[in-house]
């Protein structure tokens, strides 16, 4: 019971959008069939001609022609008609479709027998003689074609009265009277049936010369029937000069337009000339398709009123001007709902909107879009010469221009204006508007297409294996708060891969000022956790990794927390279960006082607080230490940023004396220390790394950690000679141990003086 009135009290919340929701539909290309569904105001014309159709002479035919261009409502136009002329008394619609007949011999066969079937009356005291009628008309149908110039299998017409069974016993006993003799007879029967008969055919533009040949022959040979109304639908264009094409020799479309409505004229009695849909109910019909798209995927369009404005007035000028017929409107609606359903969440709404409209009504143009994202969005404003920009733009107005369908008698004007409004950048062709690099932040936050990322993600409709779902973030940020270490870290490893880490890291770090406190400290103990999974900087000239940025984007989240025994706490737990001891340095780096005061601002822990972190650091070193093998011989890679961690914050000389006391031990140990501090180059002709010669940069902090005299000795010892030079020589390419070893003995007779941080690299000092 308490479950029915929950339904029910659900169904009587539902709102009219409420019909509109659910998963991506298609709006098929279907004609209205009521006019209560009418929103172009064509039922009225619609009844008026029903009426008229209704008070015609019952003695003679007419034809009549609803004109009108492809996508008009032609056909919504005659299921208007129809509907009308069905309520009226003693009066038969027969609906033909001459496109779906198989052949031209078969046309005029099919048409007698849907006649002959629309006048059988069973239930009426004229049922004999509306019987007759109908083998009549079958029969002559056959007489018609045995005399005409198509040449059926005579089976065409038994399988065609074969439609009405009940007239196949007729046929056998009909006389062999003459074609006007039929042609009478069908006259007077269905004027005895007091029955009008109303024939619509639709969409005769669809068929080809030959076909609309055979139909124009058979409404001119059969439409003096008295008591006979058709009623044919098409473009008036098209048909003529189709028909002019195959019956005169013209030389050029207008003159054989001309020639195909000088026949037109003698077949169609009243030319009806569809209205064409005022731009106003173009506009409502286009924006009422959106709107279902919209609400289908849980989208509301006014929920910002800043995004709304932008898109209606956009639309308004570079899309409704462009909107023609009632089926244009629906293929932008149909384009908009999918493109919602595939990229909602993931690509600005209204962005997503215009540039389906486009692709509709500027088809040319928005391919242009897809095949060169880069000619929209790219900052070119300071990448070449004044000349360069100055022929770049008008090469790219003419592109573009060339690809626009101007409104008529406005030029490119609205069209611009759209672009523009997409794509701002695109405003340096026409004037000096440029924007900055500095936009694309901006642009992203947005989600929309004027930032090439996301007009990629436009262009391949989903988001790329480097890129990361914004949607799959925001439940990131949702699920987060009260989760454990554990838990943050298994939601953050569900859409954190080695190739879209950096922008996981980047988007995260744009969501960090607003996130809540909890899933703030959840998030930093994910990343710590994961941080072993974060790709660094793979070439020289690469720009920050994940693993540089994630203890940039810790901090952020640090900051959240504004108790700061709490922030403390939370900051060291970070350090101690940080899976890559380089990120727990970075971390401290981000995080640590800094004293100058331009930078005291930045720091969220006092000196105190910041030696206290750096212990939990330090902690981790000295147990590394304490193993068998030396630190720098168990992780070469970060060995030199750690080592000299624990000498600028560890007790004085700790570090060193324990550095010099492994090469002490053991000789050897010289030469894998020194190729820590080695630097590393990379070719500018194939990008490949090679070991580079020892320099001042990096002496200096080598000599911070290691008594340099009894490294040399022990270097003498492996190499088995002595170590001396009074000229420092530059190797060029790979450096072999004893060209490195007698580098740093000049060094080491040459001490270089320290120049400014010299001797801090690898503290993260900036």
């Amino acid at each position: 019971m308490c479950k029915r009135r929950s339904h029910e009290s659900n169904q009587q919340a539902r709102t009219p959008a409420d019909e509109y929701k659910g998963p991506w539909s298609v709006n098929s290309d279907v004609p209205l069939q009521n006019p209560d569904e009418d929103g172009l105001g064509r039922a009225r014309l619609a009844e008026q001609i029903a009426n008229g159709i209704a008070g015609s002479d019952k003695s003679s035919s007419l034809v009549m022609g609803v004109y009108g261009r492809w996508g008009s409502g032609k056909s919504t136009m005659l299921n208007f008609i129809e509907h009308y002329i069905k309520e009226m008394p003693n009066i038969i619609c027969l609906r033909f479709n001459p496109w779906i007949v198989g052949g031209e011999d078969e046309l005029l066969v099919a048409f007698m027998a849907s006649l002959a079937h629309a006048v059988k009356i069973s239930d009426t005291s004229r049922a004999k003689k509306a019987a007759a009628t109908a083998g009549v008309i079958l029969d002559y149908a056959s007489v018609f074609v045995r005399l005409g110039s198509l040449v059926p299998a005579f089976g065409a017409a038994n399988a065609a009265a074969d439609a009405s069974s009940s007239l196949a016993d007729k046929l056998k006993g009909l006389s062999q009277s003459s074609l006007e003799e039929k042609k009478n007879t069908i006259g007077h029967g269905l004027e005895e049936s007091n029955k009008r008969i109303v024939v619509i055919m639709d969409d005769l533009d669809r068929l080809d010369k030959r076909e609309l040949n055979a139909v124009m022959k058979l409404v001119k040979l059969v439409a003096d029937f008295p008591s006979t109304v058709y009623v044919l639908a098409f473009d008036d264009e098209m048909v003529a000069r189709a028909i002019g094409e195959m019956y005169t020799m013209a030389t050029n479309p207008f003159e054989a337009e001309q020639a195909g409505r000088d026949y037109l004229e003698k077949i169609v009695q009243l030319p009806v000339r569809l209205p064409i849909a005022t731009q106003g109910s173009l506009r409502h019909m286009t924006l009422k398709a959106i709107e279902r798209g919209a609400i289908r995927q849980d989208i509301q369009l006014d929920q910002n009123e800043g995004e709304l404005q932008r898109f209606l007035i956009a639309f308004d000028r570079g899309i409704a001007p462009f909107i023609r017929t009632p089926r244009t409107s629906k293929q932008i609606g149909n384009k908009v709902d999918w493109a919602l359903s595939v990229l909602r969440g993931e690509v600005n709404n209204v962005d997503i909107i215009l540039l389906e409209a486009m692709a509709v009504c500027q088809p040319k143009l928005h391919k242009a879009v897809l095949d060169q994202p880069s000619l929209f969005c790219d900052d070119v404003s300071s990448k070449s010469a004044a000349t360069d920009r100055d022929r770049l733009k008008k090469d790219t107005r003419l592109v573009l221009e060339s690809a626009m369908t101007p409104e008529e008698g406005v030029e490119h004007r609205d069209v611009w204006f759209l672009l523009n409004e997409l794509f701002p950048r695109t405003k340096r062709i026409n004037s000096n508007t440029t924007y900055g690099p500095e936009w694309d932040d901006t642009w992203d936050q947005e989600q929309r297409v004027a930032s090439k990322k996301y007009l990629l993600r436009y262009v391949h409709m989903t988001v790329p294996e480097t890129d990361v779902s914004d949607v799959a973030v925001e439940s990131l940020i949702k699920d987060l708060p009260g989760t454990d270490a554990g838990q943050a870290t298994i939601l953050l490893h569900q859409i954190l891969t080695p190739s879209n880490s950096r922008e996981v890291i980047s988007k995260l770090r744009q969501r960090a000022k607003t996130m809540g406190y909890s899933g703030a400290i959840s998030l930093a103990h994910g990343l710590a956790c994961l941080s072993d999974d974060l790709p660094e900087m793979t070439g020289l000239y690469s720009i920050l990794s994940a693993a540089e940025r994630a203890p940039i984007l810790v901090r952020d989240l640090l900051a959240r927390i504004d108790d700061t025994s709490e922030r403390r706490k939370v900051a060291a737990q970070v350090l101690q279960e940080s899976a890559s001891l380089q990120f727990a340095m970075n971390v401290h780096r981000r995080v640590r006082y800094w004293p100058a005061p331009q930078d005291s601002s930045r720091s969220l822990f006092d000196e105190d607080e910041s030696k206290s972190l750096a212990g939990v650091v330090l902690e981790r070193i000295r147990k590394m230490a304490a193993e068998n093998d030396p630190l720098y011989v168990q992780r070469p890679k970060d060995a030199k940023d750690v080592l000299l961690f624990w000498d600028w914050h560890g007790p004085k000389r700790e570090a060193k004396d324990y550095v010099t006391k492994t090469v002490q031990t053991d000789a050897p140990n010289a030469m894998a220390l020194l190729k820590v501090f080695q630097p590393v180059s990379q070719s500018l002709e194939n990008g490949q790394t090679f070991r580079d010669s020892l320099d001042a940069n990096a002496f200096l902090p080598l000599s911070r950690i290691v008594d340099v005299h009894v490294m040399r000795a022990a270097l003498e010892q492996v190499l088995g000679e002595t170590l001396s030079t009074d000229e420092y020589v530059h190797i060029p390419g790979d450096v072999d141990n004893k060209q490195l070893a007698t580098q740093f003995a000049y060094f080491c007779e040459h001490p270089p003086k320290a120049d400014g941080d010299a001797t801090t690299q690898g503290l993260g000092k900036e």
